[in-house]
């Protein structure tokens, strides 16, 4: 075997190996993979989730299979895979029970994806290693929506640094995601590459049903407790401020950092102010 073969075996194993979540066919076998985890490997928790806020988070890498053929950089078309792909796994995760209970009742839940929109901010270069967080931030009384974020690591930054003002047509400044709240002058941050907003609809099949309902039927009893109507008056609230900033990236940011990441007796209070 020639020094030339040998070379060329090697890179096409390292492609290969880099770049297969998006070899053919990758795509619906990790989709399928979701929903069997979920509907037959996991049973749900018998007290169910305490919060339909909670954050699911999938850490990967920019496989050259997604990058442009020029730019060397990930392509945009293929943030929506991987959104599709998020957005699934965050609700099997979050409302695990919902969708458990009803595949042991014969019935497949179903979710349509009515609308989705993608704020590019920084390019993702190859093999770069990146973070999809994403959480449900609000519902109405028929849609329930998602915020996705894609981040990198970054250096400690300060508030005033993260929030600054995205202007058309100019220079986007650095966009920054906190990791602890607990610590608001000065955290632990990520920049953000790509913020998406998605608007989802639960459906029993001709019949529309409200998110509400669903939200009650997958969290436990003792969370039903907390899950008052107040976090559902704030759900609702988080509906209209998306419609009022469809375009604005750091607001749909501080929507997203704002949920809470528990349902505390504490935080339904102050819903309650």
């Amino acid at each position: 075997m020639s020094l030339l073969f040998k070379s060329l075996l090697v890179v096409l194993v390292f492609l290969l190996s880099t770049g297969k979540k998006y070899l053919p066919g990758v795509y619906t076998a990790r989709w399928l993979w979701i929903i069997l985890k979920y509907l037959k490997l996991i049973k749900p928790k018998a007290e169910g989730v305490e919060n339909p806020f909670v954050e699911f988070t999938r850490t990967t890498r920019c496989s050259w299979l997604e990058c442009d053929i020029f730019g060397f950089h990930k392509n945009n078309a293929t943030y929506f895979t991987e959104l599709d792909l998020a957005r699934t796994e965050t609700f099997m995760f979050a409302l695990h029970r919902y969708f458990y209970n009803e595949y042991q009742n014969g019935k497949i839940a179903f979710i349509p994806l009515a609308t989705v929109q993608a704020h590019f901010l920084k390019e993702l270069k190859t093999f770069q290693k990146y973070y999809i967080r994403t959480r449900i931030v609000g519902w109405g009384d028929k849609w329930i929506y998602l915020i996705t974020i894609f981040t990198i690591p970054e250096p400690e930054r300060t508030v005033d640094a993260q929030y600054q003002p995205i202007k058309v047509l100019q220079d986007i400044p650095p966009l920054y995601h906190h990791l602890d709240n607990d610590n608001p002058k000065r955290s632990h941050t990520e920049r953000v590459l790509c913020l998406s907003v998605a608007k989802l609809i639960f459906k029993n099949g001709r019949q529309t049903i409200q998110p509400w309902d669903i939200i009650q039927r997958s969290c436990s009893s003792s969370a039903s407790s907390t899950l008052t109507s107040a976090v559902n008056e704030y759900a609702h609230d988080v509906e209209s401020k998306i419609g009022n900033y469809s375009q604005n990236v750091v607001e749909l940011l501080k929507i997203y950092e704002n949920s809470p990441s528990q349902l505390s007796e504490n935080f339904v209070a102050k819903l309650k102010l």
